[in-house]
């Protein structure tokens, strides 16, 4: 399981609530993962697969995830986040890791 993903599923378990949608964590999962087949993505996210399917469809939709099918086989895709998406995610990456420093430090005291 990925970092991000792992860490968002130990406070869903500590708290008993649902801190990602479906949605999202597919876009976490291939921000950290680059690529992935459906049958990689399955077993780390929380959805039933009629779920997972559907977001992929959306986030597809939206413009957010690339498909590349196999030229042999096109029952066999790979999943990867456009340009845009990874822009927007690594900007958001980089706000995080910035709260994580500063925050030790008081930096967010009132």
């Amino acid at each position: 399981m990925t970092f991000l993903a792992s860490a968002c599923q130990e406070v869903e378990h500590k708290f008993k609530l649902r801190c990602v949608s479906t949605e999202y964590e597919i876009l976490l999962l291939l921000y950290e993962l680059e690529m992935a087949s459906p049958s990689d993505l399955m077993p780390l996210q929380h959805g039933s697969s009629s779920t997972f399917y559907r977001c992929i469809d959306d986030l597809h939709q939206k413009g957010l995830l690339r498909v590349e099918r196999d030229s042999h086989d096109r029952r066999h895709s790979q999943y990867s986040l456009t340009d845009f998406a990874r822009a927007v995610l690594d900007e958001k990456w980089h706000k995080i890791q910035s709260w994580t420093h500063e925050r030790p430090a008081g930096a967010f005291a009132e």
